[in-house]
């Protein structure tokens, strides 16, 4: 798609930060200045949003937003919100409209809780390991095309956190994706201080043991300034379960070849769930999407796919409502 090519031929590569086996490549070249919306964390710690249930009952695939504020808020896909009936990750990139409630889609990433510990969420620092984050984005985007919907497929969420639960040796309760962050946090911390934020750095390229994983970028310097820890914790999981020892960066040819393939990669458009486009990736061997307003790109995540991942899984945990074949629903 054009404006996807558009917003990664005007970066310059920059050379890696490399932790262990996580090698994290700079994109430089973001816009200055303050962007036009706030970031989740920004909005919530200024009290100028709430999100919670969309009522006393609960839906586990949908919450509501309500922005109070002046300024659009920006949430990303997979940032985690953690509290109300049980923790949840957002299942695509949403810009909310001041002055307004959204419904926002997500999926469960606690799957043995549902009761009220808080009345609203909070933003602890964390977004979906990056595995499960590209088998959501795929799945989420074969809902747009064949549903109209952004739903996840739950039951494979809820397999990606208790398979590394299983691996990492975390148990949890609630089977609840934060414990497996929290009982790897000094680790996960050692990562996030060994990638330092650039001047004018508005993506990064992430590879784990030598093989390229995603690629996030934003139209604003400033907001990778603000995420960009989140999003390393999401990939640094991923590198400490499948830590190897001898495991070089792949070289600048093979992180450009990667660029150029999500550049090149064709792309559906839709009505986004609050302001904008939601632009999905449609290619072999990838997953993601991007928020576009008014031409520009706000925000892209693209994930290299293993071969062997299958794009339509069976099973959705109950949470996709059934629907009678022929019948387009409305995009939700």
């Amino acid at each position: 798609m054009a404006i996807i090519a558009a917003a990664l031929d005007a970066l310059r590569l920059g050379e890696p930060a490399v932790h262990r086996n996580l090698a994290v490549f700079p994109l430089l070249g973001g816009r200055a200045g303050r962007p036009p919306y706030d970031t989740l964390k920004q909005a919530l710690d200024a009290g100028t949003v709430r999100v919670a249930e969309v009522s006393e009952g609960g839906s586990v695939p949908r919450l509501v937003l309500e922005n109070r504020g002046e300024r659009p808020v920006l949430l990303i896909d997979g940032e985690e919100l953690v509290g109300a009936k049980q923790n949840r990750v957002l299942n695509l990139t949403i810009l909310a409209a001041a002055g307004k409630s959204t419904e926002i889609p997500v999926s469960c990433v606690e799957q043995g809780r549902w009761g009220y510990r808080s009345r609203h969420f909070e933003d602890q620092g964390r977004v979906l390991f990056s595995k499960a984050r590209a088998a959501k984005s795929a799945h989420v985007s074969a809902c747009r095309v064949q549903r109209g919907s952004s739903d996840s497929d739950q039951g494979e969420v809820w397999r990606h956190i208790s398979s590394k639960m299983r691996a990492m040796g975390v148990d949890s309760p609630s089977s609840a994706m934060a414990d497996i962050y929290t009982r790897n946090a000094r680790r996960l911390e050692e990562y996030v201080a060994a990638v330092p934020t650039l001047g004018g750095q508005s993506g990064a390229v992430f590879a784990i043991n030598g093989r390229l994983e995603t690629i996030e970028l934003f139209a604003f310097a400033d907001t990778l300034l603000l995420l960009l820890a989140k999003l390393v914790r999401g990939c640094a999981i991923d590198a400490i379960e499948e830590y190897r020892e001898a495991a070089p960066a792949p070289s600048r040819d093979e992180v450009e070849a990667f660029m150029r393939r999500v550049a090149e990669a064709p792309a559906g458009a839709f009505p986004a769930v609050g302001l904008g486009e939601d632009l999905r990736l449609q290619a072999p061997g990838l997953a993601g999407g991007g928020l576009a307003l008014d031409g520009a790109l706000l925000h892209l995540c693209a994930f290299n796919l293993p071969a062997q991942e299958s794009r339509l899984p069976a099973d959705d945990g109950g949470t996709i409502r059934r629907r009678r074949p022929g019948r387009r629903p409305p995009v939700s």
